[in-house]
């Protein structure tokens, strides 16, 4: 139960600088926190995940 608060108090701490989701969204930032988080425990960095990301999205 531990981990699920621990988890979950992340995912607000992170979640509240973008002020409000709508809820059609929600597992769209739950994959970023999810991408962002376990690049980080890979020893990537998170904003090179989000580039390459980023420009990919003009490919497809």
């Amino acid at each position: 139960m531990q981990n699920v608060n621990s988890y979950h108090s992340q995912l607000k701490d992170w979640m509240r600088q973008f002020r409000g989701v709508a809820t059609k969204y929600l597992d769209s930032y739950l994959g970023w926190f999810r991408a962002i988080e376990q690049s980080s425990r890979a020893g990537l960095d998170p904003a090179l995940l989000l580039a390459v990301s980023v420009s990919h999205r003009h490919y497809v």
